[in-house]
């Protein structure tokens, strides 16, 4: 039988390795303060004090910027809005830490960079597709696809870059490494005159 699929409202995760040099990122880490969400009663893990952190590393911010340009002009086909990072901070995450699920308000696409040295066990990224129906038969494939997984796996790579849009819901899954895990996070949204006819706004 010919099944032909169209796959309509998917939701696309971006993955590529820079080319780029981020030994500096990677020598600030331990410099840095940190915000301690566990005390929040949230998960055992911390975000930099500074949420805008690549304002400290233009190279580092021109590069990111530069890959989501790629990815725009290759898939999103947004070429005629211009985009800019907004905010971006260091997660640190200790060995049996991890972080709960959450995605970011305000925003349009996120990024996150691994910068730093990872083994097998460093805690991946995890992804959940949160409008997968909930309430309906649960059922288990013999494989997991595209069509009926509800959450990805992520494993860190040193210069790995993803990015994904900033209502998908992640988390740090659980470090099962003896040695603290850090990435670079952060959000892009458009800036300029973006819309058309009565819908038209004007981003700073």
């Amino acid at each position: 039988m010919d099944i032909q699929t169209v796959d309509a409202f998917a939701s696309h995760i971006f993955c590529t390795f820079l080319p780029n040099d981020f030994s500096k990122l990677a020598r600030c880490k331990t410099e840095l303060d940190y915000v301690d969400i566990k005390k929040a009663g949230q998960a055992d893990s911390a975000g930099s004090v500074s949420q805008t952190i690549l304002d400290q590393f233009p190279n580092a911010k021109s590069a990111l910027l530069k890959a989501f340009h790629e990815v725009n002009n290759q898939k999103l086909k947004y070429t005629n809005t211009e985009f800019k990072i907004t905010t971006s901070w260091i997660s640190k995450t200790p060995p049996g830490g991890y972080s709960n699920y959450h995605n970011h308000s305000n925003s349009f696409m996120s990024g996150i960079l691994y910068f730093d040295e990872y083994d097998d066990d460093s805690g991946p990224l995890e992804l959940a597709d949160y409008n997968f129906p909930s309430n309906t038969f649960k059922l288990v494939p013999t494989e997991f696809n595209q069509y009926n997984s509800r959450d990805y796996t992520i494993y860190p790579g040193k210069n790995l870059l993803i990015l994904f849009p900033s209502y998908i819901y992640h988390r740090i899954g659980t470090n099962k490494s003896s040695q603290t895990r850090y990435s670079l996070a952060f959000n892009i949204i458009p800036s300029g005159s973006i819309g058309m006819q009565d819908s038209i706004i004007t981003m700073p």
